[in-house]
């Protein structure tokens, strides 16, 4: 009976900040991530979602995308940060996307925007689900490259065990996610789009030649690790 009423007080604030949420739309949350810091150095998340919006089409069209799925993947990318500064993902941060994807089904946008958002972390853990869309492996990429590449531009590289932003999950989902598609990218092109794309808005401490080199030898230790794995041979 404690159990059952501490359950039903925490669905009723559930259902009390979804319902508070959906009064405002993602669209128009967008100003409001002008107050959230994606990281010290890096800006904020409304910047960062800006540079997802362009970067996310341009992975599409890389991987395959029609004009329509690119147009999607833009979308999904210019929204994809707004449920950050709902009532629901600020009090349950693990539900950050899902709650994007329901939110956006909610304001009326096409359901395969909706279905980008729910995929932009993907996969979330070693072995996770991958995106299944173009749009969403679009916007994933996008998110972890520019991740990658603004973290590496300040010089906020793992070493050793550490690795407090997950930069190197992230790598492992860039490639989890590449070799789903069966697809060659190149990266190198990628990181230097993503690059630009902070354009002269941060002090970045390494150069673009800098981040596209130090950033090519952190995917190959990645991949490396990733065919071993796979039961690959160390000498292969």
């Amino acid at each position: 009976a404690g159990n059952e009423k501490v359950l039903a007080a925490r669905l009723a604030d559930a259902a009390f900040f979804y319902d508070e949420d959906r009064k405002t739309k993602l669209v128009d949350r967008l100003p409001r991530l002008e107050t959230l810091v994606f990281q010290e150095k890096l800006g904020t998340m409304r910047f960062r979602a800006e540079r997802l919006q362009r970067l996310a089409p341009v992975i599409c069209r890389i991987i395959g995308g029609s004009a329509q799925k690119c147009a999607i993947a833009e979308r999904a990318a210019l929204l994809s940060k707004s449920d950050l500064v709902t009532n629901m993902v600020f009090e349950f941060t693990e539900l950050q996307g899902v709650m994007g994807s329901h939110y956006a089904i909610s304001d009326g946008e096409d359901p395969a925007v909706a279905k980008a958002i729910g995929e932009q972390y993907r996969p979330n853990s070693s072995g996770g689900a991958l995106p299944e869309t173009v749009p969403g492996r679009a916007l994933a990429l996008a998110d972890k490259i520019d991740a990658l590449t603004g973290y590496f531009g300040v010089g906020l590289i793992p070493s050793g065990s550490q690795d407090p932003f997950a930069l190197r999950r992230a790598a492992l989902g860039v490639i989890a996610i590449i070799k789903d598609t069966g697809i060659s990218i190149g990266l190198k092109s990628l990181i230097e789009q993503a690059y630009d794309l902070y354009g002269g808005k941060v002090a970045f401490k390494n150069d673009r030649a800098t981040v596209c080199s130090l950033l090519d030898e952190f995917f190959r230790g990645r991949m490396r690790a990733a065919l071993l794995e796979d039961g690959y041979r160390y000498d292969l």
